[in-house]
């Protein structure tokens, strides 16, 4: 059996033109450091394109923030780890370079 693949209609340039904005920004962010992301992404945020980094270890994370003279944000993701975050701007794109690890233990039985 045969499946005939449809290839939809290109994009308008626009949203090519900002998508590889977001993608040449990402790609900056990511040259900074000498560790491969785990996953990279381009996601649309309020009608123009973001990157997104994620790393398997904090060090690019703070690595990145250091570099841009911003802050590494910690939140809470899940009981047991804490998501680190630095947010920078390149050329007017944000790229988001993240990671977890585990959340410090506290209290405890005395």
């Amino acid at each position: 059996m045969t499946t005939e693949i449809t290839v939809p209609a290109q994009a308008p340039a626009s949203w090519r033109s900002a998508q590889q904005e977001a993608t040449n920004a990402t790609w900056h962010v990511s040259s900074l450091v000498d560790v491969a992301p785990f996953c990279v992404s381009q996601t649309e945020r309020r009608d123009t394109y973001a990157g997104d980094l994620h790393y398997a270890d904090p060090a690019p994370v703070h690595a990145i923030a250091a570099e841009y003279g911003v802050p590494v944000i910690e939140t809470p993701a899940t009981d047991t780890e804490i998501r680190l975050c630095a947010l920078v701007t390149v050329d007017g794109i944000e790229v988001r370079a993240w990671a977890t690890q585990a959340a410090p233990q506290t209290g405890g039985a005395a």
